[in-house]
Formats: C-alpha cells, structure tokens, sequence
C-alpha cells in the first residue's frame, strides 16, 4: 500500500495570475485519490501552528506556506 501526498498553489475561479491564491492538496492511496482540503496562508498558518501536521505532510504545508507567501 502506497500512501502520498501533493499539492499546489491555484485558485478555482477568476485571472490565474491575480490573487487570492491558495494551497490545494491531495492524499493518496495506491494512486487512488483519499482526501482532498484547500487552505489560504492564514489557514495554512493555523495548521502548522497547531501542531498536528507532522513529517512529510508538515513539510509539504510549509512549502506551500512560501508559495503564497510569494504570490
């Protein structure tokens, strides 16, 4: 069983290129997509904050914290 996740920054309607943006990831299970959750920066923030994000899915929220932080 292969378990992932992945994420990118986007947003669902409007100019692609005008804010707001935000983080949308996806968890996977054996290439079969399990759960999928959008977050703007300051949900991403809270997230972290919280503490219950932890290894590879902390990491891949920070990152995508920067990513917004940049756009």
């Amino acid at each position: 069983m292969k378990e992932d996740i992945g994420f990118h920054v986007g947003k669902e309607v409007g100019p692609l290129d005008k804010p707001p943006f935000r983080a949308y990831f996806h968890w996977t299970n054996d290439g079969q997509i399990v759960k999928c959750e959008d977050f703007s920066k300051q949900e991403l923030e809270t997230e972290i904050a919280s503490g219950q994000r932890e290894g590879r899915e902390l990491d891949l929220f920070r990152e995508a914290l920067n990513r917004l932080a940049l756009s």
